[in-house]
């Protein structure tokens, strides 16, 4: 689960157990193939708890790090991405009131997202092995498509404790991607294209992604520019 814990700001994961979490990724894709992308983590359904959790420093043995330690790794997320050459106006927001977290960059193509999404991913790998190094994210003009090859697939849903399967099962998944022209038509029958026919949105759970049940795998064909 190593792209999921980017957007969950891999922060998070032990100290979400008894709250659901959202996931938000938007992108915003001109035709020439530049863009923005947005992730917000909201976990502010759980706030008391967290709020709770950091004040003990400890939980079940594990060390909780505290609001310095991770707003330390919040900043070390920002300055990867803006060390990827392409990536520009990159910036955070952490709100630990709330416990709401925003990443945003502007990107000058798709390649570009792909390469900061991985620079970030081996950063926060705490394994001595390099994470696979994977497209998130392709643009050919015609069409936008968000792969989802993860090898989630390694983790055995129905043996993990309760507990945690109950967090991945609340934690909810939106991607909503915005175009400046049409879209004709996407892959992806859970997809829904909004009246204007320039944006389209897919919602899921973590736990419905991990059991195979739902993807977030999508290709999104667009009408030429008018």
């Amino acid at each position: 689960m190593k792209q999921i814990a980017f957007y969950t700001l891999l922060l998070f994961s032990g100290l979400s157990l008894t709250g659901c979490f959202e996931i938000l990724e938007e992108v915003q894709l001109a035709s020439d193939g530049t863009g923005d992308l947005k992730v917000t983590v909201n976990l502010s359904q759980s706030k008391s708890t967290l709020a709770n959790y950091l004040k003990m420093g400890e939980y079940e043995g594990y060390e909780i790090p505290s609001v310095a330690e991770l707003e330390k790794e919040i900043i070390r997320v920002r300055d990867v991405l803006r060390s990827v050459n392409g990536m520009s106006q990159v910036e955070v927001k952490s709100n630990f009131t709330d416990f709401i977290f925003e990443i945003k960059g502007r990107f000058s193509n798709v390649q570009v997202l792909n390469v900061a999404i991985n620079e970030v991913a081996k950063a926060l790998n705490p394994s001595p092995f390099d994470p696979l190094e994977l497209d998130n994210f392709d643009y050919t003009g015609k069409s936008f498509r968000r792969y989802f090859n993860y090898p989630l697939s390694l983790l055995d849903f129905d043996d993990i404790p309760s507990i945690y399967q109950y967090m991945l099962d609340t934690g909810k998944m939106t991607s909503i991607y915005r175009f400046d022209r049409d879209i004709r038509a996407c892959t992806n029958t859970n997809a829904q294209i909004s009246p204007n026919k320039q944006s389209v949105m897919l919602e899921t759970t973590i736990g419905a992604m991990i059991r195979g049940e739902r993807t977030i795998a999508n290709s999104v064909i667009l009408y030429p520019k008018p």
